[in-house]
């Protein structure tokens, strides 16, 4: 049975327009939520209709480590269910929980990133993270006065964001071309970057450029640090599945097509772990080294790490890079 809000979550995830990691998962709870609540109404069975739900969303999922991870707590609460007609309640208390972890976790990232920014700061940032902006508003409600320096982040120059965002709460930006990142990160105390993924041996899954930004920062001597509630750790590279990154329509790098030309365009690269200062968590300051432990104890649901197996192996007919997370270089 289609389900209208699943349906829209599939379409919004295909064509990228949610904005970051934790947005995408809302979105993604909100659709297993609503197809749960529609089985509770007809009599469907609730187990039937989530992993309908589930497989609809791998369909369409690039590596996003928070949507894995509301995959894993569906398909948990239904096999946690104590008796067939509880699932679909148990799947949308879940969720419910699900949600509210990611507002609770966003909330103490920003206090504890916060902390870490001092009066007079100038920090860069790359591409758009809701994470990211919540430290800076926190900063900045702390009385603290810094600036930010941005580059655009192509393709689709979403790095633009930050000067409306962080305009709503008077901070000063600063931005450029990604060409001059070498340039404008001069003088910067620290880089900071939101993050779709946290690997189990640290290595960051991000925007395109983030990798080549934070080897800009350690030849500069700035701290890279990684803004990511623990939902963001990917429990696929604890099993040594490597991330799965879709490659971009052509359009956004060249409008025509060209013979005997090549286009690449993947929307995420590999921040390998020794780049990497920190990763700022709901539970503290993180080193990357810590990412194994923090997977390590989160629960996963078994039925749903099978049907990872098989996502993992497959490719769409728009293109995906594999890209192995435990290879220091971060290479795809």
């Amino acid at each position: 049975m289609s389900n209208s809000t699943l349906d829209e979550v599939v379409v919004a995830i295909r064509n990228d327009s949610i904005g970051g990691a934790a947005d995408m998962a809302r979105e993604a709870a909100r659709a297993i939520t609503a197809v749960a609540v529609e089985a509770e109404a007809t009599g469907e069975d609730a187990g039937f209709a989530v992993d309908g739900a589930v497989d609809a969303l791998l369909a369409v999922t690039p590596s996003i480590a928070p949507v894995l991870n509301v995959l894993h707590a569906a398909v948990d609460s239904v096999e946690e269910a104590s008796a067939a007609g509880d699932a679909a309640r148990a799947v949308i208390d879940s969720m419910t929980r699900f949600r509210e972890r990611l507002d609770q976790a966003l909330e103490a990232i920003s206090s504890i990133g916060a902390e870490m920014i001092r009066d007079g700061d100038r920090i860069f940032t790359y591409s758009i993270s809701s994470t990211v902006w919540g430290i800076f508003r926190q900063a900045r409600a702390q009385g603290k006065h810094f600036d930010v320096v941005a580059t655009e982040s192509r393709p689709a120059n979403e790095g633009l964001w930050n000067i409306t965002e962080l305009g709503k709460d008077d901070i000063p930006v600063t931005m450029g071309i990604d060409a001059a990142m070498g340039t404008l990160m001069r003088g910067c105390s620290m880089f900071v970057v939101g993050s779709d993924g946290i690997a189990s041996n640290g290595a960051c899954l991000c925007k395109i450029g983030t990798f080549p930004a934070a080897t800009v920062a350690r030849e500069l001597g700035i701290p890279t640090h990684v803004a990511a509630d623990t939902s963001k750790f990917d429990p696929l590279t604890l099993l040594g599945f490597p991330f799965k990154i879709r490659e971009m329509p052509h359009r956004d790098i060249v409008t025509e097509p060209t013979p005997n030309l090549t286009v690449r365009n993947p929307i995420f690269d590999v921040t390998p772990a020794h780049l990497v200062a920190a990763i700022i968590t709901e539970r503290g300051i993180l080193h990357p080294a810590a990412a194994s432990t923090v997977l390590g104890a989160m629960r996963q649901s078994e039925r749903l790490t099978e049907k990872l197996q098989i996502w993992v192996a497959q490719r769409d007919n728009t293109g995906v890079l594999t890209a192995v997370a435990t290879h220091a270089g971060g290479s795809e």
